[in-house]
């Protein structure tokens, strides 16, 4: 693994040996937004990256070498989890009196709630 973040993991892997013409990798669970299993050929950049993952889910990747349609090796199984969103809540009160001559005092209190996802 490369990169975990709350939206995205990025994999990597080493150079396979053998006689195989593509990697192939896929996601479990499999959101309905990503296209899996991939397949890379090879010589091609060996890293991927997957976007649009849920926060704090824990995802197996299976990567695998193929020549053809015929496994040659694997899978290796990763299983790694997005990060959870960081909530930041800010309150913010204002307590305000309103008063007019000769008319009752009117007081009231504002709250504000900023959630930062």
């Amino acid at each position: 693994m490369v990169d975990v973040a709350e939206r995205h993991i990025m994999v990597q892997w080493n150079e396979g040996e053998g006689d195989f013409d593509a990697y192939v990798i896929t996601i479990e669970p499999n959101d309905a937004h990503l296209i899996s299993p991939r397949r890379i050929p090879r010589g091609d950049e060996r890293r991927l990256r997957f976007d649009g993952l849920t926060p704090g889910q824990q995802y197996t990747f299976r990567l695998s070498l193929y020549k053809g349609n015929t496994l040659k090796a694997g899978p290796v199984i990763e299983i790694e989890r997005t990060s959870k969103l960081d909530l930041i809540q800010l309150n913010m009160g204002i307590m305000c009196t309103m008063a007019a001559l000769g008319e009752e005092v009117i007081k009231f209190y504002l709250m504000i709630n900023i959630i930062h996802l």
